[in-house]
């Protein structure tokens, strides 16, 4: 028998300031039409920015070790963006950089192959924006078997609306019992979704209740 637990640590945000020349550099986060460019509004990609979506698509179904330079470049994207964008904490809550890389995917299947991996990109945060945490929350440690997953708090009550809608109400985020009603319920509900019933919060599992809705 396992046994679920959840304890909340606070999530470190960063706070401080990039210089000025730095923060210029950081121009990609400004859509085609950028904002801190040259007087015609170019600027230079680094890395994997300056790639095609026809190039990811070569490196992810041939699951390449360029995978790692596009996840990096991700990385520092996203970092980027919550540094930056008004009103953003985490523009990927609860996404992996690997689930990211995913959705990316997707994202150039649908567009031609020589658009700017950088614009793919761009056009998916567009799409996560409404999702996104606006201000910092503390981490939910979620303990299952030998398993813990770090799941923002600030996501609870919405994980919890999304069983509920799906006949498996979790109950009150306050409850002594909250943990091990969650796990019960996610295995429930994973099991009506033809997923491995683990009861963990895994990514599969959230995409089905939080992105594909």
């Amino acid at each position: 028998m396992t046994h679920a637990s959840l304890n909340t640590n606070r999530l470190l945000g960063c706070n401080y300031r990039f210089s000025a020349a730095l923060a210029i550099c950081l121009g990609f986060m400004c859509s085609s039409t950028a904002k801190a460019a040259d007087t015609n509004g170019n600027f230079a990609f680094k890395g994997a920015g300056g790639q095609t979506c026809g190039a990811y698509q070569q490196a992810w179904d041939g699951q390449s070790r360029d995978l790692l330079l596009y996840g990096g470049w991700v990385e520092g994207y996203l970092t980027a963006f919550n540094q930056f964008r008004p009103g953003t904490f985490d523009i990927t809550p609860w996404q992996t950089t690997q689930t990211v890389l995913g959705m990316m995917k997707s994202v150039c299947d649908q567009s031609s192959s020589d658009r700017p991996f950088s614009q793919a990109l761009w056009q998916l945060l567009q799409v996560l924006q409404p999702d996104r945490l606006t201000s910092q929350s503390t981490a939910a440690i979620l303990t299952e078997g030998n398993h813990q997953t770090a799941i923002y708090m600030a996501l609870l009550p919405k994980i919890r609306e999304r069983l509920a809608s799906a006949g498996h109400d979790p109950g009150t985020i306050e409850s002594a019992q909250f943990a091990q009603s969650l796990s019960s319920s996610v295995k429930a509900y994973q099991t009506d979704e033809g997923l491995a019933h683990t009861g963990i919060l895994d990514q599969q599992t959230l995409f089905k209740l939080l992105q594909s809705q």
